[in-house]
């Protein structure tokens, strides 16, 4: 059982509001789409599908999906918006440590999704994607680039996040506390969520594990993979935007070989 799932649980109602709030998920699955249908793919696995937000623009361009996550509360939202697009939600309930029996073409588990797990699962979860696709199959991951996050100030103290514009109903903002810990590459995060001024009574505890480039450069080797791209970035004209040293994401397109 993933530790963090309390975490998802309590966040899944305002996910898409707060945490998904200008991603700009239809121009990332966009530049992906290029690449997959340069390789062929016509299957994918989306590993920690969340709400749907790369599982929707990417079935809109025809590929055929199997969503996986945790959060019982993320599918149910995500099986919503994907019938409501006119979409067939083929989602399962299950850990992404958990052996994938099926074959597809390429793999993806995006948005940090795997630095929401501990150092060892993190080739637990690389291997399972390996082993779930077929031969010249594609995988995509990325994780938070902790030279980038080290550079930031941190001093465990609670702030206000800017209000959030993506909920018509509500005025949403967010109480958050970080604290990083050098040593062991982690952050840990407590959040709560205000609606319309008030604090609610709940309160989540992430830890989000970083990485350097290279530690996540060395995994890939391990496996055997080919990198085809380095990304280091999210943006609204290219999607994914080619990756530099400070960069706040490492994230990795490679085949298998």
């Amino acid at each position: 059982m993933n530790k963090n799932f309390n975490w998802y649980k309590y966040n899944a109602k305002y996910y898409d509001q707060i945490d998904a709030d200008g991603i700009p998920y239809d121009a990332i699955a966009d530049t992906l789409t290029k690449i997959f249908r340069k390789n062929n793919v016509k299957t994918i696995v989306d590993l920690g599908c969340g709400t749907g937000n790369f599982y929707i623009p990417l079935a809109k361009q025809g590929f055929d999906l199997l969503g996986i996550d945790i959060s019982a509360d993320m599918l149910k939202i995500a099986k919503r918006k994907i019938i409501k697009n006119k979409l067939k939600p083929n989602l399962i309930l299950s850990d992404i440590r958990d052996v994938i029996t099926e074959k597809f073409d390429a793999a993806i588990c995006l948005y940090n999704v795997i630095g929401d797990i501990n150092y060892h699962d993190f080739s637990i979860v690389i291997k399972n994607m390996i082993d779930s696709i077929k031969s010249d199959g594609i995988i995509c991951f990325d994780v938070i680039n902790f030279e980038n996050v080290k550079t930031f100030e941190f001093d465990n103290k609670y702030f206000i996040e800017k209000e959030f514009k993506s909920d018509k109903l509500h005025r949403l903002s967010r109480r958050t506390k970080q604290k990083l810990n050098k040593q062991d590459q982690t952050l840990e995060i407590n959040q709560s969520v205000i609606i319309d001024g008030k604090l609610d009574k709940n309160t989540s505890n992430n830890k989000m594990y970083l990485y350097t480039l290279d530690q996540v450069t060395k995994l890939i080797e391990s496996f055997g993979l080919r990198t085809k791209l380095m990304y280091g970035s999210y943006d609204n004209k290219h999607g994914i935007v080619s990756f530099k040293n400070n960069d706040p994401i490492i994230g990795v397109i490679a085949q298998k070989i």
